[in-house]
């Protein structure tokens, strides 16, 4: 009773499979998926999963149900049932539910983290093929140390991308500019 109210409460899809079927799916699972509650018990628990995860989810769910030792989180892409695609951060641990191995579980969407994600991604592949273009040392630096550095500030002061990352900013700036860099917030 509990557990019950506990996950129906719950703003996290929460279930439980044993073999191959949902055993107990709260109402944010039936919510986040579109289902009822009558659908998803019927269902294999790897039908809702979009194809390029439905192996991974299987090999965890059966080696978790023999009680191997398998990953407790993990993300997957997840189908609803008006086909639309999210992603899901799942939460899995082996249990015993009605006498037999089962396994309990939770569901985080975090689509819009993914999707934010990807947003940051591509606006940083742009930042960084303006940077690599523009015919001037370009830097960033943070708490001190150099984070970025183009192609021509490499080439400039004779070291590679890789060995600027990480380097004092003052290293790389004449003793004469420290001061109108300190005096800029550098």
């Amino acid at each position: 009773e509990k557990f019950r109210a506990l996950a129906e409460t719950h703003p996290a899809s929460t279930f439980i499979t044993q073999g191959d079927r949902y055993r107990f799916v709260n109402k944010a699972m039936q919510q986040a998926l579109g289902y009822s509650e009558a659908e998803l018990l019927q269902m294999n628990f790897w039908s809702a999963v979009h194809p390029d995860f439905v192996d991974l989810v299987k090999e965890r769910a059966w080696a978790r149900q023999r009680g191997e030792d398998v990953p407790g989180e993990y993300e997957i892409k997840f189908v609803t049932k008006s086909g639309e695609t999210r992603w899901g951060l799942v939460s899995a641990a082996p249990i015993v539910y009605e006498g037999a191995p089962a396994i309990l579980g939770g569901i985080l969407d975090i689509t819009e983290r993914k999707v934010a994600e990807v947003s940051l991604g591509a606006s940083e592949a742009k930042f960084r093929m303006l940077a690599e273009t523009v015919p001037a040392a370009t830097f960033i630096a943070q708490k001190g140390r150099l984070c970025f550095a183009n192609s021509m500030a490499a080439s400039l002061l004779g070291y590679s991308q890789e060995e600027l990352v990480g380097t004092p900013f003052y290293d790389v700036v004449h003793v004469d500019m420290h001061q109108l860099g300190e005096s800029r917030g550098a």
